[in-house]
């Protein structure tokens, strides 16, 4: 088996808005050299003065260089029939993957990671970089920063993992499909072996333990896996995946429940990376306006300063369904709502416009507690969206030998979290469906 020991210099450090300005490839068939290749390329981008101080590459030295599309022929054969083997192997193949794209070329070979590699093999050691593992191994680099030094010095690292791997870690590493090929270079695998297949909210925690992200699915595991399968040419992608050390579940049985949690610990805890809830949203409300023969209509509508919505929603979807429910719950004209339903003829206009009064009514002032029911962690367990006077109280996990009689029993086994118009926005597809007290006790 052949390997195409790969570095690259370039102007910035994502693939999507910057070039790669020197490429080395060394081939090996895991102990001895067998060539190499390299050459500075002219990038599209101009190299800053921090990227020149870092790398002592120059604009001067690469303007006569090759563009990348002159030696895309030549290189692509260098990769051809080996595995591509870098320190940090998501950095560099993003870029040459992303630059032989751009010249109408299909980049997918196998990949090995080194830092991944060490991380398993070579158990205990403070740092992984490049330069502090190299360190600690006694391996030299005399042009570090530069893509040939940096070759040069990830081969006797990888020679040195080839040695020293006695249970076959690299052989499952390679395996097409292994997520060895693109889980996070600092995420042990069996962190994502580990990850349960069921509703949940899920934590990305760094190395100082903070979260950095939190989100939530049907099938956590699955969602995980969407995560670290995708290109990795942003900025944002790379420093994301870079991040992550470790992976922390909290189970809900129900969508409803991970929604509503992971609403709750993203206003709380602020993950660096869920930048999605921190810009401003529209809202969508549920509003009532008089027509010109006098009847009180409702309809949805992307709110306004000075709007006086009945009930507020994040989607206008959510707010959609929302109002086709209410027509069906309190039995109103679907025409005068804007509903794509049967209407029937035309109420009589005072009868209709208390009926819409009660309506808001009822929805202002929806006293006492329900809950919306659901599956539970378990089989045997059953789950509860807990509410009280239409505001979200909690969530709650009975199990069958535990007794919830009383409003008072329930608020016991009630985990709580706050309320707002986001969790209301939530909530409003099952609150048709949520029951009483009375339906506990069966």
């Amino acid at each position: 088996m052949i390997f195409a020991v790969t570095d690259i210099e370039t102007t910035g450090s994502y693939a999507s808005a910057n070039s790669i300005t020197e490429i080395a490839v060394v081939l090996t068939d895991g102990t001895e050299i067998l060539d190499q290749f390299h050459t500075l390329l002219r990038p599209e981008h101009a190299i800053p003065p921090y990227i020149t101080e870092l790398t002592g590459i120059t604009n001067e030295m690469v303007a006569d260089a090759p563009r990348f599309e002159e030696i895309a022929e030549e290189l692509y054969s260098w990769f051809e029939d080996a595995v591509f083997v870098a320190h940090n192997v998501g950095f560099d193949y993003a870029f040459i993957k992303k630059s032989f794209e751009e010249y109408g070329m299909r980049f997918n070979p196998k990949r090995l990671c080194t830092v991944r590699m060490s991380r398993k093999i070579l158990p205990g050691h403070r740092s992984y970089s490049l330069g502090r593992i190299c360190e600690d191994l006694g391996i030299g680099n005399e042009a570090r920063h530069r893509a040939l030094g940096d070759t040069m010095a990830t081969v006797q690292l990888f020679h040195h993992l080839m040695l020293s791997d006695q249970a076959g870690v690299i052989d499952g590493m390679l395996k097409r499909g292994s997520a060895e090929q693109w889980l996070p270079p600092a995420l042990p695998r069996n962190v994502f072996d580990q990850l349960p297949e069921k509703p949940g909210v899920y934590y990305f925690i760094d190395r100082h333990g903070k979260f950095i992200y939190i989100g939530m699915s049907i099938n956590v595991k699955k969602r995980i896996r969407q995560h670290f399968g995708g290109k990795m040419a942003s900025s944002r992608r790379q420093e994301f995946l870079k991040d992550i050390v470790d992976i922390q579940v909290t189970l809900t049985g129900t969508e409803l429940i991970a929604r509503l949690l992971e609403d709750a610990e993203i206003r709380h805890h602020w993950p660096k990376h869920n930048r999605a809830q921190k810009r401003p949203r529209s809202r969508f409300g549920i509003v009532s306006y008089l027509d010109q023969l006098g009847y009180k209509r409702l309809t949805v509508q992307k709110l306004q300063v000075g709007s006086r919505p009945i009930e507020v929603y994040y989607s206008m979807t959510t707010a959609r369904d929302r109002l086709i429910s209410l027509v069906r719950e309190f039995n109103l004209h679907a025409s005068l709502c804007g509903v794509p339903m049967e209407s029937g003829p035309m109420p009589e206009v005072s009868a209709y416009n208390q009926r819409i009064d009660e309506m808001v009514a009822f929805l202002a002032n929806q006293d006492g507690i329900r809950w919306i029911e659901g599956q539970g962690r378990n089989y045997d367990e059953r789950s509860l969206v807990v509410i009280e006077g239409g505001q979200l109280k909690g969530y709650a996990f009975i199990s069958p030998d535990e007794s919830v009689n009383s409003e008072e029993d329930l608020l016991n086994f009630t985990t709580m979290l706050p309320s707002s118009e986001m969790t209301h926005s939530i909530m409003a597809p099952y609150l048709p469906h949520s029951k009483s007290i009375e339906h506990i006790r069966q």
